[in-house]
């Protein structure tokens, strides 16, 4: 995805205004903490982030989002003056449009801190509830969904691969269906997504198998509710996950590939 991006900034010519004009796509590199756009026009005659902003917010914030999480920034900001009201007014109107809340649901119960550091953006942070993993991801979802944010997704954290296409993928799914789940390679899913409570896709069910996507399924079927699949994403479970994880991530320079080649330096895990 990385050489896909950086060749179609390059292909477009995009560069930066100034003296220097330096090239665009070498700044898409790397993992960033912070993602700054700067919108702040200095020169008294310049009127074009004004009017991008102003007429094209959706198409900037959206932009903003997937390039913050290509870079796998914590923050993404769009600076602007004080003085450009109708602009401000139409970014964040924007952001309400566009913007995901996240909720993150944690165990154990003193696991709070290092995902709030992880996860500043998050709308809230609330312990997992049941005795079983089908308990948990269902009180997890009742309680987002109460809150009225339909349709719900939800993920695991063993999804190292997972982009925002797959993202976009499921909840373009769930625009013409009730439910969405997405399918790992060895038969589970690392996604659902409802528009309403669902307890019977939850009851009950083994996991760890290679029945358990299809069995959900046919729990959702039952229940009478519409279904249509989100893409594939390989989840990491066994010591053969991790290999092909290190065969994925061989040259790349995300986080994770960079805490892999620390982790195992000689090559591959054992």
């Amino acid at each position: 995805m990385r050489d896909n991006l950086t060749e179609l900034i390059f292909s477009a010519g995009v560069v930066g205004c100034g003296g220097a004009g330096f090239p665009t796509h070498k700044k898409v590199c790397g993992q960033v903490e912070d993602f700054i756009v700067n919108g702040v026009e200095c020169e008294p005659l310049l009127r074009t982030d004004r009017y991008i902003m102003a007429h094209y917010a959706r198409e900037l914030v959206e932009t903003v989002a997937a390039i913050g999480a290509f870079l796998q920034a914590k923050r993404r900001v769009i600076g602007v003056k004080r003085a450009y009201a109708p602009q401000v007014e139409a970014l964040e109107a924007a952001i309400r449009e566009t913007g995901a809340a996240v909720y993150v649901a944690y165990t154990p119960e003193g696991g709070r801190g290092p995902l709030a550091d992880i996860f500043p953006f998050a709308r809230g942070l609330f312990p997992q509830e049941g005795a079983d993993l089908g308990q948990r991801m269902a009180a997890a979802m009742d309680r987002v969904l109460a809150l009225g944010h339909s349709p719900c997704v939800l993920i695991g954290s063993d999804l190292p691969l997972l982009t925002a296409a797959h993202l976009n993928g499921a909840f373009a799914a769930l625009e013409g269906a009730d439910a969405t789940l997405g399918p790992t390679l060895d038969g589970g899913y690392y996604l659902v997504g409802l528009k309403r409570p669902c307890p019977s896709l939850f009851a009950g069910k083994r996991y760890g198998s290679g029945d358990v996507y299809g069995d959900a399924v046919a729990a959702l079927e039952a229940a009478g509710r519409s279904f249509a699949p989100a893409p594939p994403c390989a989840d990491v479970d066994t010591p053969e996950d991790l290999r092909a994880l290190r065969r994925a991530l061989a040259g790349a320079e995300s986080h994770t590939a960079r805490y892999l080649r620390q982790l195992f330096p000689t090559g591959g895990p054992p």
